[in-house]
């Protein structure tokens, strides 16, 4: 399936330029080919990668629109880090632990020329901590466990942006018997029974 420029700015809620979306093109067509060598998504979704996938990524900016820097955990295909970074140009860091993916990360981020990407082959554990404007994980882990990892990379201004389809509700509560601070869910703009959950301010109980 392909989309308009204009659809998927209608989509994504965000301005899609055509520089953008030439890039955004380019990826997706690496993203597909590389998918024949190695699991990076579902092949029953790329008939709809461009909702399932680039929608669904460049959405993610809509609730961190002043961002300058993103960190996105457990990165994997690139998804959603890659279409943020031709977004948005900012500094965009990318984790995984996985060498096969992030030789791939790489290579995207060359062929785009998108030299404010870094790519870390490392668990999250394992990477230098340095503050982060902006923060997301998809399908990485429960929410609980997601908001201690991101601590040392957080600072008061941070918002966590973490895509978290229908368990999202489930997910905040659980979090906030541990963690204390503004937790809203937002429709995802892509699937209406899914759920953003946009954190801000975010810190242990007691604390």
């Amino acid at each position: 399936m392909t989309v308009s420029r204009e659809t998927l700015s209608e989509l994504s809620g965000v301005d899609v330029s055509r520089e953008t979306f030439a890039q955004l093109q380019i990826f997706v067509d690496l993203l597909i080919a590389e998918s024949e060598r190695q699991n990076l998504i579902a092949k029953t979704s790329i008939p709809d990668i461009w909702t399932r996938h680039i929608a669904d990524s460049l959405q993610l900016v809509t609730h961190a629109p002043q961002a300058r820097s993103w960190l996105d955990i457990g990165s994997g295909a690139g998804l959603p880090g890659i279409p943020i970074a031709i977004l948005t140009n900012v500094f965009v860091l990318l984790v995984d632990t996985r060498r096969l993916r992030t030789t791939f990360l790489e290579a995207v981020a060359k062929k785009l020329v998108l030299d404010q990407v870094s790519v870390a082959t490392a668990s999250i554990a394992n990477v230098a901590a340095r503050p982060f404007d902006a923060i997301t994980a998809r399908a990485v882990a429960s929410l609980d466990r997601l908001l201690d990892m991101t601590q040392p990379f957080s600072h008061p201004g941070t918002i966590l942006v973490f895509p978290k389809g229908k368990s999202a509700a489930e997910e905040v509560a659980t979090a906030q018997r541990t963690w204390q601070g503004r937790f809203d869910i937002v429709p995802s703009r892509t699937d209406a029974s899914a759920g953003i959950v946009v954190a801000r301010d975010v810190r242990r109980r007691g604390k």
